[in-house]
Order: C-alpha cells, then structure tokens, then sequence
C-alpha cells in the first residue's frame, strides 16, 4: 500500500522538500502543497581529486554486482553477462544467492565480497572494466557516480538523470539486454569511444561536488529564510 497518510500530511506541513533525483521534483511536487528542491548527497573531495582513477589498462573484463543493486534484483546483470561469457565479482550478496546465481546463470564469480567501506568499494569497482546498472528504482545513483570517479564506464536506466548527465550515451532501457550487450562489446573494443566516455563523465562530476551541492542547498532554503526573519 503505497498510499500512507501520515506521510503526506508530514508533507504538506513542511515549508520546503528535498528530492535526490532531479527528474522526480516535479512529481513530488503534485504530491504536496510545499516547494520541492533537487539536492543531491555530495561527493567528498577526496573522490573529486581523481584519487581512485584508476586506467583502462588496469582494468580486467568483468562486472561488479552490488548486492540487490535494483529492483530486479542483480539477474538482469547475470542474463546480460550470460550472453558474452564475462563473470561477475559479487560484493554483499549472500553465499546461498551468490550459487543459485551462479547455477542458474552458468555465469563464473570472481572472488565475491562481503560488504566493504566505500573507499575500498571504489578501489573494486575501479577493477571493472564496465559497470551495469540496470535499476528500475532510482534512489540517489550513487553508484554511477561512482563508476565516473573510478573512471569505469556506467551502463544503466535512462530513467536516472544522474545516468544522463554522466554517461547519456549508455543510457539504456533497462530492460534492453542487447543494447546492454552490444554497448559492453563497444566498449570492450573501441578504445577511443571508451575514453571519450570516461573523460565526459568525469568533466561533469563538479556538478555533485561539497560546494555546488551547498550552493543549490542555500539557494533553496534561503527564501524561507529570509520570510521567517521578516515575519
């Protein structure tokens, strides 16, 4: 029951929301009577700085499933990677999922993982030479975001306007596993194409650094701000 009053009423109180995914404002926005805002979770500097980059060269052919990353699950990504014979390294995915996947895929794992911090997090997924990330639920895209810091190309949801501003050229219908495959094959033989993908991505991550995500922040609660001090 997707419908709880309680909620909307919380809404409805509220001066001013906040929505991680710019596409969704609007929406939220005939949902309430208050203002709606995008501001999205920062990344730290730290990942700004290009720390974890890591080179195509140091990158291998598979393709790193975060537990249930969607919300059908990772098997979207094991049909995928069962059409071109690449494995998977799973990371906080449970032992028992882990081989049910693997038997009913026929799809090798890498060394799977349990959870990891995010720094370490980056460092595995820098490894891969491709990402997928086929999610029908967007959230905050957080691991788009971080294939661009990591500099591994991020195939996923057009739906996502994180995927479109980073990579728009990998945006794809999450449901279209040929188009999920022959990109990875792109990407997999055309160097040039790979690294125009990479360096676009990683010319807008400015966009979700600490001092613009604090600018849209300020300039959305300002003016309330300011009322309040003239009321």
């Amino acid at each position: 029951n997707s419908f709880q009053p309680m909620l909307y009423d919380a809404w409805n109180a509220c001066d001013l929301l906040f929505s991680m995914e710019e596409d969704k404002v609007d929406y939220y926005q005939s949902l309430t009577s208050a203002a709606v805002a995008f501001v999205h979770v920062a990344i730290d500097r730290q990942m700004e700085k290009g720390s974890f980059f890591v080179s195509r060269e140091r990158k291998s052919r598979h393709v790193v499933v975060y537990g249930d990353n969607n919300a059908n699950g990772p098997v979207t990504i094991f049909g995928v990677l069962r059409g071109i014979g690449w494995p998977a390294r799973t990371v906080c995915i449970p032992p028992g999922k882990v081989s049910d996947l693997q038997r009913l895929f026929g799809v090798s794992i890498v060394s799977p993982l349990e959870k990891l911090p995010q720094y370490v997090f980056l460092g595995v997924l820098g490894r891969s030479l491709v990402h997928l990330y086929p999610t029908r639920w967007i959230g905050s895209a957080r691991q788009v975001i971080s294939c661009a810091v990591v500099g591994t190309p991020c195939i996923g949801t057009y739906w996502s306007h994180t995927q479109r501003r980073l990579f728009p050229q990998l945006s794809v219908n999450p449901w279209d596993v040929v188009a999920m495959r022959n990109l990875i094959a792109r990407l997999s033989e055309d160097i040039k194409f790979y690294s125009e993908i990479v360096d676009y991505a990683i010319d807008r991550l400015d966009f979700y650094n600490l001092e613009n995500t604090i600018g849209r922040f300020v300039n959305a609660v300002v003016p309330y701000v300011v009322e309040d001090s003239h009321g």
